[in-house]
């Protein structure tokens, strides 16, 4: 009989074991162990509590249920909870999102204040002139991988007695990028067009001239913030083109070393 009696228990101990139970995720990150035992329209989950089954059925709103995992892994999920939930699944993990990079700003209006150093092709005029120093300022539209860009370089230099060379230039620009949405600078060039105004001014004499020619442009843009809004640039610009000066046809071509900031707005 005692033999017996060993043997049921030793039965019912074992179909315990070998049960498991569902468990409900609250919204508030509770976790509760349970036998559910019927989901209703009416939206309710009534339950049993795991170590009474025995007990009476007890129910909870749906409303404060964030998921259910049921005892053969099945999950039903009901809302949106901000505390995490363990929960082990067959599902694949998420994958990890790549980190963020630098992007330019898209179609937002650009001003390029900066300095330039200009040598002169002619070789009469780099002979007297030398190198000048100046200033630009510049406005645009900087579209992605496009720009567009209009700009003022201007320079003034003493030379010999009492003698003053200005030199002005407006010139418009259209131009292509590379790199910028993968990383922190991005290369760029450009073509267009300008006009060239050279004066020279002395005691009692004074010339202007005034012509007409195109640009080629290269250069590279240093993102200083994450936002691609400010930029430092550098660049290369050749001019090409003549004006009538003194009388004689001389090349108004030129190199400059462009560089500045360039604020996307």
């Amino acid at each position: 009989m005692k033999k017996s009696i060993l043997v049921l228990a030793i039965i019912f101990g074992i179909s315990l074991i070998g049960k498991t139970q569902d468990i409900i995720h609250k919204l508030s990150g509770e976790e509760v162990k349970v036998k559910v035992t019927e989901i209703t329209p009416e939206g309710y989950i009534k339950y049993k509590d795991w170590d009474n089954l025995n007990g009476p059925t007890k129910s909870f709103l749906r409303s404060e249920i964030y998921m259910v995992v049921y005892e053969n892994g099945k999950i039903e999920k009901f809302g949106i909870t901000n505390k995490p939930v363990e929960v082990t699944t067959n599902e694949n993990p998420p994958q990890s999102q790549p980190p963020l990079q630098n992007v330019s700003k898209k179609g937002k209006f650009l001003i390029t204040p900066g300095c330039h150093l200009l040598l002169p092709f002619d070789e009469d005029m780099s002979d007297v002139l030398g190198s000048m120093f100046g200033f630009s300022i510049g406005v645009g539209a900087d579209l992605d991988n496009i720009f567009l860009l209009g700009r003022l370089n201007t320079a003034t230099k003493n030379y010999e007695k009492d003698l003053k060379f200005n030199w002005t230039q407006f010139d418009g620009e259209v131009g292509l990028k590379w790199g910028g949405k993968s990383s922190s600078a991005t290369v760029y060039s450009g073509i267009g067009l300008a006009y060239m105004s050279m004066s020279d001014k002395g005691s009692g004499e004074s010339a202007t001239a005034n012509g007409v020619g195109f640009i080629l442009d290269l250069g590279v843009d240093i993102y200083l913030n994450k936002s691609g809004s400010t930029i430092l640039y550098f660049s290369l610009m050749s001019t090409f083109g003549q004006v009538e000066f003194y009388g004689e046809k001389i090349s108004a071509s030129s190199e400059k070393l462009n560089f500045g900031l360039k604020l996307i707005l």
